[in-house]
């Protein structure tokens, strides 16, 4: 019997957990889950939206359309890491001088439908670069063209 799961396979790396911590993770986890199921307040969950762009991404302002596109053009040589990518974020709001409130609703908006969340640095880092900056781009270009047909 093989001691071992085999958890991912990520650019030929094979990571792996023993059977004992799995089961342990796996209890964890079922908890959590009818935790959040029957206790859990509306504002405690969080959904991360990583198939579509959520709804309310679609009602940027645009000065936070204008904050993701800084922050766009400053991830292209950014190390990924949580603290990092968090000093990111709050250098380019005071590159632009926005809020950071204003300014990090728009991050949280486009990956949690929601204007608040947890530290938005780790958040971004434990998703893909190439879905984040997919992400921002997609959010830019959809506000973009909502503003566009209603000045038109």
């Amino acid at each position: 019997h093989n001691r071992w799961k085999t958890l991912t396979r990520k650019e030929g790396k094979i990571n792996r957990i023993c059977y004992r911590d799995w089961e342990s993770w796996r209890q964890r986890i079922t908890v959590a889950r009818q935790w959040l199921q029957n206790y859990a307040d509306e504002e405690e969950k969080l959904v991360l939206y990583l198939d579509s762009i959520p709804e309310r991404a679609k009602g940027l302002s645009s000065e936070q359309v204008s904050y993701l596109t800084q922050v766009s053009h400053n991830l292209a040589d950014a190390a990924w890491e949580g603290d990092t990518l968090q000093t990111l974020l709050f250098n380019t709001t005071k590159e632009l001088g926005v809020s950071q409130k204003v300014a990090f609703a728009a991050i949280y908006l486009i990956f949690l439908n929601k204007e608040r969340g947890p530290k938005a640095g780790s958040l971004l880092s434990y998703l893909e670069p190439a879905l984040v900056k997919q992400r921002i781009a997609d959010a830019i270009a959809l506000n973009s063209a909502i503003e566009s047909g209603a000045t038109a």
